[in-house]
């Protein structure tokens, strides 16, 4: 998991320094604001796909995995559930409703690549009796199966609460990038941090509503995981830089 979101942040920080032209987009995340309102749209509506599409979609896959799973072991039985499949299917959609038009910058198979590979590296932050048998044995995605209901559900339930933490982080960027191109001045931190109805405090909120989990599952670590990975990658996204001065860069 280090590996893969060190890579990730060194793409961010590889984007930052290649953008000299570019306003960077400011604190702790990486990339650049919009330079005008097309772009802006664009870049925009991609990160809104990342969290709504490519996140959702693979964590319902890992959920859909872990329930079959969970129900297969209690007969006795194994899993029939393709979980790349599935996650492949996800990572098309996204790319399918991303268009990259009117911003070339981004590319939407490296975003996909990236997201896949934390989500599946880190599944056993939320999966992780370990009284359970490895949910994919011969796969990629780490995790063990829950062996009660009561472990299942509150499991699959901080699942969900990941999604709402991913979901607001991009939202608190997606606002971010839009008040630097009007010329407003904009919190992204506390947007992301201690606004009382932003994602971390909300996801806060999501946590403490368990009931019934395993006691090995680490959402503090998550949280640290979601703000890491999304800052050091905003530059995915908001890469775009004025008159094309990135796109000159490699050429």
């Amino acid at each position: 998991m280090q590996r893969i979101l060190t890579a990730i942040l060194l793409v961010g920080v590889g984007l930052g320094a290649a953008h000299a032209a570019c306003t960077p987009f400011g604190s702790d995340d990486s990339g650049c604001v919009p330079p005008d309102k097309k772009t802006g749209s664009c870049e925009e509506k991609i990160a809104g796909n990342v969290a709504t599409k490519l996140v959702l979609g693979i964590a319902k896959c890992h959920m859909k995995q872990v329930s079959d799973a969970f129900k297969a072991a209690a007969k006795g039985t194994t899993s029939s559930f393709d979980e790349e499949s599935c996650e492949d299917t996800a990572v098309s959609k996204f790319v399918n409703v991303s268009s990259t038009a009117d911003c070339p910058c981004v590319d939407t198979a490296t975003i996909a690549s990236s997201a896949r590979g934390i989500l599946d590296a880190n599944n056993n932050l939320v999966y992780c009796d370990p009284a359970g048998s490895p949910i994919d044995p011969s796969g990629d995605d780490t995790g063990s199966v829950p062996t009660t209901k009561a472990i299942l559900g509150c499991e699959q339930k901080l699942a969900k609460c990941v999604t709402l933490l991913v979901k607001g982080y991009v939202k608190c960027h997606q606002l971010a990038a839009k008040a630097a191109l009007n010329g407003k001045t904009f919190d992204e931190d506390g947007c992301e941090t201690t606004n009382p109805k932003g994602p971390a405090l909300a996801y806060q909120q999501c946590v403490s509503s368990l009931q019934g989990c395993q006691g090995c599952e680490q959402p503090s670590t998550i949280a640290s995981l979601v703000d890491g990975a999304l800052d050091g990658s905003n530059g995915l996204v908001f890469c775009a830089s004025p008159s094309g001065a990135f796109l000159d860069l490699l050429r």
